[in-house]
């Protein structure tokens, strides 16, 4: 990967986005919020990159992945009006598809369209499968995205928050599922199938503080507060008083290893 490429990629990217512009409404705000969180999770890789040590080449496949990532939102908010894959089609997946049929990766090596391409259909998913769990673009990107997830519910929840896409069509009700409440505090990631209201929305992202991969992400989330707009967010009760006690331990910690 070079970055002449990388630029034709992201010209490339310019001009299928703008496909799917509308004149105006609920459909267009979403399209450009989906573009500019792209964009940014191409910063926040450049970023983790330049963390890492990691040179140009590694750079710009890490550029790349974020750049495609998300090419599959698009089709997906367009024909069902929703970013929640279970109840529409799996974006990464769909995104990785959209890739081979341009053939917007035939110029590089079997090795690293593999790569690209694995990280792409991975980001989404609840982890990472053991045999895929060390490779450092599968990690790279997941973090990247969700730092950038965080800051766009994090603004969401204390503004007006009547973005349905943003709350995957959730009913707002005062209170939340127990068992999420109590698979955060336990250090586990909370299952989407178990998400039933907004409330239990915010505490899956609460549960994201469990699958950071690198220091440096957890140390941004930390700097810039996401996980505690989100909690400021929630009920005030004894539960989650204590689930603010554990998130707030787990962004203090330094014992991640890189």
């Amino acid at each position: 990967m070079d970055s002449f490429l990388l630029a034709r990629l992201t010209e490339w990217l310019d001009g299928y986005i703008k496909g799917f512009y509308r004149e105006d409404g609920p459909l267009q705000s979403n399209i450009l919020l989906k573009e500019d969180h792209i964009h940014r999770v191409r910063e926040n890789m450049a970023t983790l990159a330049g963390d890492l040590g990691l040179g140009m080449p590694e750079t710009a496949l890490g550029e790349a992945v974020a750049l495609l990532h998300d090419v599959g939102r698009f089709p997906q908010i367009e024909a069902y009006g929703t970013y929640n894959d279970a109840a529409s089609v799996d974006h990464a997946i769909l995104g990785v598809l959209i890739i081979r049929r341009e053939g917007l990766l035939s110029s590089l090596p079997k090795d690293e369209r593999r790569r690209i391409c694995q990280a792409i259909a991975l980001h989404n998913k609840y982890s990472l499968p053991p045999r895929f769990a060390k490779k450092r673009l599968n990690r790279m990107i997941r973090d990247a995205d969700k730092l950038d997830i965080l800051r766009i519910v994090s603004a969401h929840h204390v503004g007006d928050g009547q973005n349905p896409a943003l709350d995957l069509g959730l009913p707002h009700l005062p209170g939340y599922t127990p068992k999420l409440l109590q698979d955060v505090i336990e250090g586990k990631m909370a299952l989407m199938v178990d998400v039933a209201s907004v409330n239990d929305l915010k505490l899956l992202y609460l549960s994201w503080i469990w699958d950071i991969n690198y220091p440096s992400t957890i140390a941004r989330i930390e700097k810039e507060g996401y996980m505690e707009t989100i909690m400021g967010e929630l009920p005030i009760t004894a539960k989650i008083d204590c689930l603010r006690h554990t998130v707030r331990m787990r962004l203090s910690s330094s014992s991640l290893s890189p």
